[in-house]
């Protein structure tokens, strides 16, 4: 041909490829029509038209079969003119288009290699591949795509007969691209509206392998990725696979030699390597921007083997989306590498969201989001999401968030069944959730909050039920946090039943927040310390209770402190009252094991407080109840095994230990401390004052509140009343008081009526009230048997009983019955020591059995006449009074019984005011003074000093009376008393033997 011609034959090529370009209806060529390469063996293909960067060619069918090549080559002759007076020149340039779209009629089918090329035997090219075919594609298990960057969309025959047969030329064709590629469901052509893009019911299959430099967009009916499927976008790689390499070019480029190539095995020869270094964020064909883009109609799939992955090393984006009932399942490998802002968007709006037995969705770093607005959203056993960065996982659908494989995040994780969900937030036996960083598990479900498997996470965890059914650990299940806070919130109805394990470490805090139903811990398993913590334990309930399951185990541990707060609503169950062999029942009790302090409030409705510290001192902060108190340190194992003491912890001095209508305590070690009693204040009965007539003699009543206030210590028993928060007595009916191997010294605020105490050693009881009445002293005739077991020889060495009357006055305008003056009164009506029953010896024996300091005394068969009912001549005075019984020692003889009047040391021991005798306040009262009525007794002693008569009668004298002594005398007529002595202050008085 000569140049002519061949410069005519060039024209008419531009003029036919010009018209191509405008044209409203694309040439159609069958690729199996298009000729191969005569050299490479490759099927070249080129655009038909052109519009500005993007090209366009038609397909009746697309067929690629196994072994073949394909070249899109992403450019296109155009012609150039120019006239230079008579003569006219053409010339010709090759000119690049970025954007190459296919529009095939039929099913594309991929079982060879395709490449994205920038010239004919040229370089990889960083173009747009896009396939637009209704009856959709299939990439074969041989099958390649090797592009810049790649979509596939499959709109309805309509849609794309509009697209195929034309499009306006004021119409800008490369909007055409631009809508698909960013995932919309839409194209939105340019002034076109009619021309709307409508995702049609084409599925498209991936068996083989796709490579993107750049993104991967498939919008489809169906998308399945089969268990072959390697799709790699964000590739760092330029390798182009053909079957003959031109080499040894001439000098007008035209290649003399071929070098024989297997496409399909270096491909796979890539893939290998892409597999294979696929886990190491930046490895060598790590690129960046990438993105893999899944839409479809009807169903998302990943089979086991398949993979999805981005390689890109930032800003790498991985979203699904699906529309239809078939859901989204993914049992291969969705991966995103990018170290720096990743993003991982799964969105499924119908069917099941499932990451199946072997699925796997992954993220080097960046926000990863699960959103079903299907049926459910569901990571099967097996199955993994992995991220490092922020996770959001959102089920709305009714069948409920279900977690059977594994979650695990670095950052922040959000995991929510939504009111929705009916079926709740389900963590199976073999589910865990694990995180590093904050992580907020709520569930508002009716199904509620149920936990099989473990969540475990280091930094501050939420979890949060709002759903009728609870919230469920079941003994499977396993919390732990690892530092910063754990808190769970149930409401909604349904009960928090916490069967598993719940642990903290590094300090983290537990708060358990429960709203209108019961916490119920413990199990019928081997588990055992339910919340076990290094950390502060707080509970708050309203309107329900913190319950044992009905098991002897411990159900709170902690090396830090223990609230627990219930309003209307109890800590454990009632067992019977008092101090018998059945008043304990572990699998009723709350039952603790707690380093720090212990505080427990129960109020309003059913109010109640049954606790046991199991193997561990119980230090108490306050136990209040507006109901009744029941405490126990113990072994849990081993009755009375070990010592164990219930201990004053208050953080604040003014506000009881133990407060309730009824209160029950027994410790097998002490129960308080010598150097610090463990306080308590029984409510129900404040002290009335109902006067008293000195004219007259003595009258008496106590007013005794309707519950008991019963205290058990194995060792000693060392406890102080409080008074009302008013400032007014308290009085207290106590059912027993035993120490069996030690001590008793107790404290009451008002008046005390006690059924029966004994202690092995001594006893040392003091009210600040006004009377105190003991029906049996070192006897407990109900409790032959205690908590512990039987306690017959259990009998106290020495007694000493006080009565002080604290805020009593004398006021002289009430002469002559002075009322308010002080009038104390102890009363033993039964009682029996391990005493010697001495009375007064020449050497001034102040050894006796029994001590009363009071200005009233019932004991023995005598009435002990001390304070302001004496006489005229002010001396105290003793009677027979058959109101009470004799009082025995072990050898059945009688006890002896020393009987002093009140003086300022004892008010001062208590901590009152001793100078205080004339001002109406609860710390003092007024003394009597005026000599004993024994004072003629030539071995009259003061504290075992014999005291001559001239000294008696004064400041220093006590006025004692001490029985058996010389015969008693009549009791005289009172008449008023004279008024008291001011009194120095006087000297602390020791504490009792511990």
């Amino acid at each position: 041909m000569s140049k002519k011609q061949l410069a005519v034959s060039l024209v008419s090529s531009a003029l036919i490829l010009q018209a191509a370009c405008y044209s409203a209806a694309f040439a159609v060529t069958n690729i199996s029509g298009v000729t191969p390469n005569e050299q490479t063996g490759g099927y070249d293909i080129r655009p038909e038209a052109v519009k500005g960067q993007t090209g366009f060619r038609h397909f009746e069918n697309f067929v690629l079969d196994k072994g073949d090549v394909a070249n899109f080559i992403f450019q296109y002759l155009r012609e150039n003119a120019s006239v230079s007076g008579d003569d006219s020149y053409h010339g010709y340039t090759l000119n690049d288009i970025s954007k190459f779209v296919s529009l095939v009629d039929g099913k594309v089918n991929i079982n060879g290699v395709v490449n994205a090329l920038k010239a004919q035997n040229g370089a990889l090219s960083d173009g747009h591949l896009i396939f637009v075919t209704p009856n959709g594609m299939v990439v074969g298990s041989s099958g390649v795509l090797n592009v810049g960057s790649l979509s596939v969309l499959t709109p309805t025959q309509d849609a794309y007969t509009v697209l195929k047969n034309g499009i306006p030329t004021d119409v800008k064709y490369d909007e055409f691209v631009n809508q698909p590629l960013a995932g919309n469901a839409t194209v939105d052509f340019n002034n076109w509206q009619s021309n709307t893009y409508q995702r049609g019911t084409g599925v498209v299959t991936v068996d083989g392998g796709i490579i993107a430099r750049g993104g991967i967009n498939i919008d489809a009916g169906t998308a399945n990725f089969g268990d072959t499927a390697m799709v790699f976008s964000g590739v760092n790689d330029s390798t182009v696979f053909m079957k003959k390499e031109p080499t040894n070019l001439d000098e007008l480029g035209r290649p003399q030699d071929f070098i024989e190539h297997d496409p399909q095995a270096e491909a796979a020869a890539l893939f290998n390597q892409l597999v294979s270094s696929r886990t190491t964020s930046g490895n060598q064909f790590a690129g960046s921007n990438g993105e893999i883009v899944i839409t479809a109609g009807n169903g998302i799939t990943v089979d086991t083997g398949g993979m999805l992955v981005n390689n890109s090393a930032s800003n790498g984006l991985i979203a699904m989306t699906n529309h239809g009932a078939n859901g989204i399942n993914i049992n291969g490998e969705v991966r995103n590498n990018s170290a720096i802002n990743g993003t991982v968007n799964i969105t499924n709006n119908a069917g099941q969201l499932n990451v199946g037995e072997t699925g796997l969705v992954t993220q080097v770093s960046g926000n990863m989001t699960f959103l079903n607005d299907g049926t459910s959203l569901n990571v099967r056993q097996g199955g993994q999401v992995v991220n490092n960065g922020t996770l959001k996982m959102t089920n709305n659908g009714a069948e409920g968030f279900n977690i059977y494989g594994s979650v695990t995040n670095t950052g922040d994780a959000t995991l929510l069944n939504s009111a929705s969900g009916t079926d709740g937030l389900y963590i199976a036996e073999a589910g865990k959730v694990v995180n590093t960083g904050t992580l907020a598990m709520t569930n508002n479900g009716s199904g509620g909050f149920n936990t099989e498997g473990s969540i475990t996470n280091t930094g501050k965890t939420t979890l949060t039920n709002t759903g009728s059914t609870g919230f469920n650990l079941e003994s499977s299940g396993r919390i732990t946090n690892n530092g910063s806070s754990l808190t769970i919130t149930n409401s909604g109805g349904g009960d928090a039943d916490f069967m598993g394990i719940t642990t903290t470490t590094n300090g983290g805090t537990i708060d358990v927040n429960n709203t209108g139903s019961d916490v119920i811990i413990g199990d019928n398993t081997t588990n055992d310390n339910y919340f076990n913590a290094d950390g502060n334990v707080t509970f708050t309930v309203d309107n329900g209770n913190i319950k044992n399951y009905g098991v002897t185990k411990t159900h709170i541990k902690t090396t830090k402190n223990l609230v627990m707060d219930v309003n209307n609503g109890a800590i454990g169950e009632a067992v019977p009252d008092g101090i018998g062999t059945n008043a304990r029942d572990w699998q009723k009790s709350v039952n603790t094991n707690v380093d720090g302090t212990i505080t427990a409030d129960s109020s309003g409705t059913g109010s109640l407080i049954n606790m046991a510290s199991a193997n561990k001192d119980m230090h108490l902060n306050y136990a209040k109840a507006d109901g009744k108190v029941y405490l126990l340190a113990d072994d849990i194992n081993n009755k009375n095994g070990t010592d164990y003491d219930i201990l004053n912890y208050a953080e604040n001095a003014a506000k009881p230990n133990v407060e309730g209508t009824g209160i029950s305590i027994i410790a097998s070690g002490n129960v308080g401390a010598s150097d610090k009693k463990l306080t308590f204040r029984q409510n129900g009965v404040e002290k009335i004052f109902d006067g008293d007539d000195a004219t007259r003699p003595h009258e008496w009543d106590i007013n005794k509140p309707e519950e008991t206030v019963d205290v058990l210590g194995d060792n000693n028993v060392y406890i102080k009343g409080m008074d009302h928060d008013n400032g007014k007595k308290a009085n207290t009916n106590v059912g027993a008081i035993i120490a069996r191997k030690g001590d008793i010294d107790a404290e009451f605020s008002g008046d005390t009526y006690i059924e029966e105490t004994t202690a092995q050693n001594n006893i040392k009881i003091t009210t600040r009230g006004k009377h105190m009445e003991i029906n049996h002293l070192g006897e407990v005739p109900n409790y032959p048997n205690d908590y512990y077991g039987p306690n017959n020889n259990v009998t106290p060495d020495k007694v000493t009983l006080t009565a002080l009357d604290l805020g009593s006055y004398w006021d002289e305008s009430e002469n002559p019955q002075y009322e308010h003056a002080a009038d104390s009164t102890v009363k033993v009506n039964n009682g029996t020591i391990d005493g010697r029953g001495e009375g007064r010896d020449e050497h001034g024996n102040a050894d006796q059995d029994l001590i009363i300091i009071a200005d009233n005394a019932y004991a023995g068969g005598y009435y002990f006449n001390m304070g302001k009912h004496r006489g005229d001549d002010g001396k105290t005075s003793l009677t027979p009074d058959g109101s009470t019984n004799a009082i025995k020692t072990l050898d059945g003889g009688d006890a002896s019984i020393r009987v002093k009047a009140v003086r300022p040391e004892d008010v001062e021991a208590v901590g009152g005011d001793p100078t205080n005798m004339t001002s109406p306040n609860d710390d003092g009262r007024n003394y009597y003074y005026g000599g004993s009525g024994q004072g003629d007794d030539p071995n009259y002693d003061i504290d075992g000093d014999i005291t001559p008569p001239e000294d008696q009668g004064g400041e220093d004298d006590d006025d004692n009376l001490v029985v058996p002594t010389p015969e008693p005398t009549e009791a005289p007529t009172p008449e008023p008393t004279p008024e008291p002595t001011e009194k120095p202050t006087p000297e602390p008085t020791p504490e009792p033997t511990p």
